[in-house]
């Protein structure tokens, strides 16, 4: 095959020339994670070569096996004492799918910084972007090798020696599920900006986009912008700034060009929103305290007042201590914010509530409620005290139901090491940490 663009071949090695434009503060300077020989989680330094451009070249054996074909890399800028890595929610990777040994990948980088990935995080993707938002779970399924395999034609002039072929990978925050993301731009192979001749990019995940189209080298520098449609191909958006532009590589054996971009929208997406600890939203169901039903009525007059965000403070267990940061675990809840009357409803059955008990839990909740104050300490207790009452009775039906069996296979991992140290903890009132 003739220009380059050739079929997968054995084992050898392939090089990889990275550019990152980053204009690091004095003292600090730009690395690549997932290069180094002896330990891929070390970072390798790259050269500065001015006016933010930083470069580094770096040569990856082609494995013998496909699943092994997308080599995982990341970029991090590293102080003398601190580290800042690019955001964690959307993988990079270099793909060597259709390469032989001895071809040149030339990879033009933007550094995923964290204002540029919030919009993929599940707070927006599955809450604040509602249904219509672009879920992860959506994003990995077809078949990926037009967006992947340098060598898989779809787009582009017949194959020659000068055949340049282009990997555009696009991270796209704020997509609608349905939306498609498309390539558009000056000359034959992008359509010369008619939307009947748009390139499709494929869905790779984690909300970004890609796709391989060939050019000719005189058909450089490119001109290009990325535009969305919605599912009956009208035109969402398109980058309302000057078209994008691609210069052909220097290297004259490089025959491969990646091309990692965000998408630039006209305006920055807002949004209001109200913050505020659980503890704060005491009602006159609540037990001197505000509790997890309480979010139900927030998020009601959140919606009622068209807020879009609400952020509360840490919510995870500080067993007798009241500052909400003082965490004992990353996924233990704190039993204070526990609503004691529905757990009564739910294990008896909203009319079957023993009497006494309920007597108990109504003086209680009056009590405390009479308060001007949260008492957290005697709040804790008192809910703790019904609890364990609750559970002397009901725990051992409890633990039998499928709903509990299959909450706790998917916890086990955490809760029985954190169940041994509370127990311990209670014994002794205090831990040694040595």
């Amino acid at each position: 095959m003739a220009g380059g663009i050739r079929e997968t071949g054995p084992s050898g090695d392939v090089t990889l020339r990275l550019n990152m434009h980053y204009f690091a503060e004095p003292g600090s300077f730009v690395a690549v994670v997932g290069f180094n020989e002896n330990d891929a989680s070390l970072e390798t330094r790259m050269e500065d070569i001015g006016n933010g451009n930083w470069f580094m070249e770096v040569r990856v054996r082609i494995p013998v096996g496909k699943d092994s074909e997308m080599v995982p890399y990341k970029y991090v800028v590293c102080w003398p004492h601190k580290k800042r890595y690019e955001a964690i929610q959307t993988r990079r990777f270099m793909s060597l799918q259709g390469l032989k040994p001895g071809d040149v990948i030339v990879s033009k980088d933007s550094f995923r910084a964290p204002n540029h990935n919030v919009f993929v995080t599940t707070a927006f993707t599955e809450a604040i972007f509602g249904p219509r938002g672009m879920r992860k779970e959506d994003s990995m399924l077809g078949d990926k090798a037009l967006a992947n395999n340098w060598t898989k034609r779809s787009h582009g002039p017949a194959e020659d020696n000068d055949v340049i072929a282009v990997r555009f990978v696009l991270l796209v925050p704020r997509l609608i599920f349905g939306h498609t993301v498309h390539i558009t731009g000056a000359g034959e192979v992008l359509g010369n900006y008619n939307p009947e001749k748009k390139i499709h990019m494929l869905n790779l995940g984690q909300h970004l986009y890609g796709a391989v189209v060939y050019f000719n080298r005189k058909d450089f520098p490119l001109e290009y912008k990325y535009c969305i449609y919605d599912q009956k191909d009208n035109l969402i958006f398109r980058e309302r700034f000057d078209p994008r532009k691609l210069s052909l590589p220097r290297d004259e054996r490089c025959r491969y060009l990646n091309v990692d971009e965000f998408f630039v929208y006209e305006r920055e997406w807002k949004g209001a929103g109200v913050a505020i600890p659980v503890s704060a939203l005491r009602t006159i169901n609540t037990m001197g305290i505000g509790d997890f039903t309480s979010l139900k009525l927030l998020v009601d007059w959140a919606r009622l007042t068209g807020l879009q965000l609400i952020q509360v403070l840490p919510v995870n267990d500080t067993g007798s201590d009241p500052s909400p940061y003082s965490t004992n675990s990353v996924f233990a809840l704190n039993p204070i914010y526990v609503n004691v009357n529905e757990v009564a409803e739910h294990a008896f059955g909203v009319d079957s509530v023993p009497k006494d008990l309920q007597e108990e839990i109504e003086k209680t909740t009056n009590d405390l409620n009479s308060l001007n104050t949260i008492d957290y300490g005697r709040v804790l207790d008192s809910k703790i005290n019904l609890l364990e009452k609750i559970h002397r009775v009901k725990g051992a039906n409890l633990a039998k139901t499928s709903e509990f069996r299959s909450w706790f296979a998917t916890a086990m991992e955490w809760l029985a090491p954190y169940a041994c140290w509370k127990s311990i903890l209670e014994e002794k009132k205090e831990w040694d940490h040595r």
